[in-house]
């Protein structure tokens, strides 16, 4: 009875597990053909890595208007260019779109409300970018990849209320200054649980130009991780002024960053009201955080570790006569872990905050600063430039630095301000 019972179990099972496979593969097969989503390869497409698959897709893309949904199954589409257009949710399934020439793959300009999910832009060292936005508003884009591009990645110029989620920047530049994984030109535009690394370039650049400005720009939870130049750049094109502000940047790690004993984990250059917070910066060449000609930026609660020159270096930028741009004013460097730093075999200087030139109106106060290879925190002048002044140092711990000090090395000024705990004494400045 039991045999027989087990022998009806086991038929029924198998039964079950049948007709469940072909309801799944009946739904897969209706799902292909009807109206739900377009399939690119019903317009012709290959996907096999050899044969031009650009007609088919942009008449797919024209076809997907009606859907909704435009699917690019597993494979490699060669394209020398297609542009993405409103309204439509571009879905790839293990989907790799590559450069056929020296053009941009695929663009996106002057449309909105648009999903890229799931697809590998990969521009084969031959397009300087492997997807390029432009004037273009809610742009989701989700779990890509953008690689082997000669300058960006991914490339935006005026984008608006837009996502950049669970992405990966690999593999892109030219070692050139502004080149970068992630180029961010927009307003309202979030990165998020992305990744930047082995790029010749900056993992992520945020930039302005003369003009669209932009700014409200969130970095959260990214790393970004061995680049040639910079973690993560903010800068303008032409004139200073076009540096974007309000740039929240948050729980997100930079190591390894730079080459030769340049570029740094997190610079904030040029930009207004901008924040890095919660945030690591370890073992770049240069220094950890930068702000440079900087006004009301805020580091709070961030670790810099072990980085080739400075932890902090907060500074006015000596490529620039001094002008009204000059400087970092207003800014506060609070509740900061600032450990180990100057390890950089030919360092010009070690300290864990370096403060030069033109800067004013600062608070330094509440960080914990200790084992770096020099000053614990270090005022200096620099010709050409006025001295910094109104700088208020209050509250910090100086352990264990090589010079566990507080120095000021200006020549003119003395508006230097505060009582800290110093190798566990409180030393108030003079």
């Amino acid at each position: 009875m039991n045999l027989k019972i087990k022998f009806i179990a086991a038929i029924t099972l198998v039964f079950f597990l049948v007709q469940t496979l072909i309801f799944l593969k009946f739904n897969e097969t209706n799902y292909d053909k009807e109206s739900k989503y377009t399939n690119v390869k019903t317009f012709g497409a290959k996907g096999n890595g050899k044969d031009d698959d650009t007609k088919a897709i942009q008449n797919a893309i024209i076809a997907a208007k009606d859907t909704g949904v435009l699917v690019f199954p597993k494979g490699n589409y060669i394209v020398s260019h297609v542009s993405f257009k409103s309204d439509i949710e571009y879905i790839g399934q293990g989907t790799t779109i590559s450069a056929k020439e020296i053009s941009t793959p695929v663009t996106i300009q002057n449309v909105s409300n648009i999903k890229i999910e799931g697809i590998i832009f990969d521009s084969k060292n031959r397009a300087s970018k492997g997807l390029e936005i432009q004037s273009s508003t809610n742009i989701k884009i989700v779990n890509c990849t953008f690689k082997n591009a000669l300058n960006f990645g991914l490339y935006t110029e005026v984008l608006k209320d837009s996502i950049i989620n669970n992405s990966l920047a690999i593999h892109n530049g030219n070692k050139d200054f502004h080149d970068a994984g992630f180029s961010i030109n927009g307003e309202n535009v979030a990165v998020t649980d992305s990744i930047a690394k082995d790029n010749n370039a900056n993992g992520i650049r945020i930039f302005g130009t003369d003009s669209f400005i932009g700014g409200r720009i969130t970095i959260s939870n990214v790393h970004l991780h061995h680049n040639s130049n910079h973690g993560l750049l903010t800068t303008p094109i032409g004139k200073i002024q076009n540096s974007p502000s309000h740039i929240f940047i948050s729980n997100s790690i930079a190591n390894n960053n730079g080459t030769k004993g340049i570029y740094s984990g997190f610079a904030v250059h040029y930009s207004s009201q901008s924040t890095v917070q919660n945030s690591l910066s370890y073992e770049n060449e240069e220094h950890g955080f930068v702000l440079m000609d900087n006004s009301f930026g805020i580091l709070k609660g961030n670790i810099a570790r072990k980085n080739g020159v400075n932890g902090i270096r907060i500074q006015a930028d000596w490529n620039r006569n001094q002008d009204v741009h000059s400087g970092v004013h207003d800014a506060i460097i609070s509740d900061n872990v600032i450990l180990g730093n100057g390890v950089g075999s030919n360092a010009p200087s070690k300290d864990g905050i370096s403060i030069e030139g033109n800067n004013y109106d600062l608070q330094i106060k509440n960080n914990n600063i200790s084992q770096n290879l020099e000053n614990g925190i270090n005022i200096k002048t620099r010709k050409g430039y006025k001295d910094s002044y109104n700088i208020f140092i209050e509250g910090n711990m100086l352990n264990e630095n090589k010079l566990n000090r507080i120095t000021n090395e200006s020549l003119t000024e003395k508006r230097i301000y505060g009582e800290n705990i110093i190798s566990g004494k409180n030393v108030e400045l003079e």
